[in-house]
């Protein structure tokens, strides 16, 4: 849950990494876009991961209706990474928002940004990043106040936590700031049933609220995406055929379950199996060193092999025999639309949001965080993975999960918010 003021900070940069210009002093928008365009400030804490993703697939339908583009987020490699992506996007700049010691930089940024360019409306990633933008709007003056608030949620608030008095006080000051969004975008049906369980008075003030499913980018011919891995991945891991292989893709954090997932391992290496296993653990993240000396401490490096992040996870996909996915808690899992479009089969947990994704797919479910079910779920897709169903599933995946979907009625959302902005509404 991306909280109003986050309490952990995202990873600092490398030394020696440079970082694009500060907010201070932003770069005038790049491209050649008519003098009139709509103009979105499209407004993020966490330029990685699954807002990333949602950026980088929905946003080219936004430019290419005619929409200028400006992102602001936290200056560092993240948004440095980001703002190289979209470098050839016509009408679309970066602004990076220096940290400083104050938890609210984006609210500085997006405050200076409004007093001094024309935005159409502003559109938020992430609920803590939307708080930040509402004091934003209502400290930058009338022009602020006048400015449509589009909030695109990626959030879930997990189970257990925000408990307590300052939890319950964090999520009133949510509601009091949320409930003045022009539009707020869940990306899951689960999702938006979480916010409102959590946030009551935003549905009782009758903000509007839509769901908008995630999607994934369809591959094209020649796209490296259809490309195979060179060298195979068994070969790179130095292992045969008989292993089992089972591949766990995403960051390192709490809330993807690897800690549950590892206790699970150990009790299926007690059992009689037909094959022997191997798990990979692909990605980064906030506690990687943690689970590595976890693995370590557990008696499994033999069977756990980890590797960095790959920008391109569909080659990795279809060498794997099982993707596993133990969230705990999920607003949509990109990586399960990923592996059944692969073909690949998937094992994940039934937390809200992920278990919306996989209903009525070949993919086998276990209940979130518990270790003796994950265990005899993996026993059974070790002997029974279903490959011929999720083979056969492919072609309907690749519909279901097609992010152009989420892009038109993202972008058809957004023109229906400046209308009525151009009509004086």
């Amino acid at each position: 849950m991306d909280d109003v003021y986050p309490v952990q900070e995202p990873p600092t940069d490398h030394p020696g990494q440079q970082s694009a210009k500060p907010a201070e002093s932003a770069p005038a928008s790049t491209g050649s876009p008519a003098s009139g365009a709509r103009h979105a400030l499209s407004v993020m804490r966490w330029p990685l991961g699954g807002i990333r993703t949602y950026l980088l697939y929905t946003h080219p339908a936004l430019v290419a209706g005619g929409w200028r583009v400006t992102f602001v987020g936290p200056e560092g490699e993240h948004f440095d990474a980001l703002a190289e992506e979209v470098a050839d996007w016509p009408g679309v700049d970066c602004v990076p928002a220096p940290r400083g010691r104050s938890p609210a930089f984006l609210t500085r940024a997006t405050r200076r940004l409004i007093r001094e360019r024309d935005f159409t409306l502003v559109n938020s990633q992430g609920l803590g990043a939307a708080a930040q933008v509402e004091v934003a709007r209502r400290t930058a003056g009338r022009r602020g106040r006048r400015l449509p608030h589009v909030v695109t949620s990626h959030d879930m608030f997990p189970p257990g936590k925000h408990v307590g008095f300052k939890g319950w006080a964090r999520k009133r000051v949510l509601e009091r700031l949320l409930k003045r969004a022009e539009v707020i975008i869940n990306v899951t049906d689960d999702a938006k049933a979480n916010l409102l369980e959590h946030l009551p008075a935003i549905g009782r003030a009758g903000t509007r609220l839509v769901t908008i499913p995630h999607g994934i980018r369809p591959l094209s011919p020649g796209d490296a995406g259809l490309a195979p891995l060179d060298p195979p991945l068994r070969a790179r891991l130095e292992l045969g055929e008989e292993p089992f292989l089972m591949g766990f893709l995403g960051r390192f954090m709490e809330q993807k379950g690897f800690l549950p997932l590892l206790e699970s391992l150990q009790q299926l290496r007690a059992r009689t199996l037909p094959r022997p296993f191997h798990l990979v653990a692909v990605g980064s993240g906030d506690y990687e060193r943690e689970y590595r000396e976890e693995v370590e401490e557990r008696g499994l490096s033999d069977v756990v092999t980890f590797m960095p992040f790959v920008p391109d996870v569909m080659p990795f996909l279809r060498e794997l025999d099982l993707v596993v996915m133990p969230s705990l808690w999920e607003a949509a899992g990109l990586l399960a639309m990923e592996a059944l479009v692969a073909g690949t089969p998937l094992l994940t947990s039934d937390c809200p949001g992920l278990r919306e994704v996989v209903r009525d797919t070949p993919a086998l479910l276990a209940k979130a965080g518990d270790v003796g079910a994950w265990s005899t779920a993996l026993e059974g897709a070790l002997t029974a993975a279903p490959k011929a169903a999720t083979r056969d599933f492919v072609a309907e995946a690749l519909q279901r999960f097609d992010a152009r979907r989420t892009a038109e009625r993202t972008v058809a959302l957004l023109d229906e918010v400046a209308q009525r902005v151009e009509r004086g509404a």
